[in-house]
């Protein structure tokens, strides 16, 4: 999505077409949100699950 990859522990989201329908929705009004808000959230949540 937007040359990024969703995987780790955002994985999931690509099966769920309402939160996918929401994350691109979000993406497209907040192009910036990805690098501020998702990866780092992706990040956490992988260290969790390690």
């Amino acid at each position: 999505m937007n040359g990024h990859n969703i995987y780790g522990s955002l994985y999931g989201v690509n099966f769920d077409p309402k939160v996918f329908g929401l994350l691109i929705r979000d993406l497209h009004a907040r192009p910036g949100a990805w690098e501020l808000e998702y990866e780092p959230l992706k990040k956490r949540l992988d260290a969790t699950e390690s």
